[in-house]
């Protein structure tokens, strides 16, 4: 279950300022917005929000790691949108009706701050603001739209090692020498990520880790051979 936590005002200032839409906040600015963010924690696969609800706030990833999902309306299959970052926002998007289309559950235990719509939009009255969040909104489009692409017109093999050398880039770690994906993702979430059913998936895994192009267990993905992968994904 999510609780509430005892963040003092300085603590979530200081992962304020680790947003970029923040950048342009001076110190009045950025502690009015610490008056109104509300914080929560989640634990692992618990939900930060569901589909078929009001849009009533936007969220702030504070720590942690979230993934925004939605449910394929053809298949009925979840499909994983895109994984949050710290220092990033979700929550943006609605349907027609003003409703969420979208869900988002903490993929590990996660610390995320919320602010109601009204007090978010009247951020939106600084124009900084408003042109870094544009900027990140097309930079996320594009990147779901470019997987939603490779769905369509790849094989498994190929969107998995894509999607292993993007996250990579995008949750980087060093264990022994090695590219660590800095992220906890079962195979099923692996599957949702590139549109595959499970088995498939781990059909795939099995086979990467045959060849020495990865190591994958309980959770963990390490990259043996980045220029395996990328002759896979290209």
């Amino acid at each position: 279950m999510s609780v509430a936590t005892r963040t003092t005002p300085q603590e979530m200032a200081w992962h304020l300022r680790h947003f970029s839409v923040f950048e342009h906040f001076d110190r009045n600015e950025l502690e009015a917005v610490t008056r109104i963010l509300r914080v929560q924690e989640y634990s692992r696969r618990e939900p930060v929000f569901l589909p078929g609800r009001q849009l009533e706030n936007v969220y702030f990833l504070l720590a942690g790691r979230v993934k925004v999902t939605r449910i394929d309306a053809h298949t009925g299959k979840e499909l994983i949108l895109f994984i949050v970052r710290p220092a990033e926002i979700f929550g943006l998007l609605a349907g027609a009706h003003g409703e969420r289309t979208n869900s988002a559950f903490a993929l590990q235990r996660s610390l995320v701050g919320y602010v109601p719509r009204g007090d978010f939009e009247r951020m939106t009255q600084q124009k900084e603001f408003v042109t870094e969040l544009n900027r990140l909104a097309g930079e996320r489009l594009v990147k779901v739209t470019n997987r939603l692409e490779e769905m369509v017109f790849r094989d498994v093999p190929s969107r998995l090692a894509s999607l292993l050398l993007r996250l990579a880039d995008e949750f980087p770690a060093q264990r022994n020498g090695q590219r660590v994906i800095d992220v906890r993702l079962t195979q099923q979430d692996l599957a949702d990520l590139i549109g595959a059913t499970r088995e498939t998936t781990n059909i795939a895994i099995n086979d990467f880790k045959r060849r020495g192009l990865i190591d994958a267990g309980r959770g963990s993905l390490t990259i043996l051979s980045p220029d395996g992968l990328g002759a896979l994904a290209d």
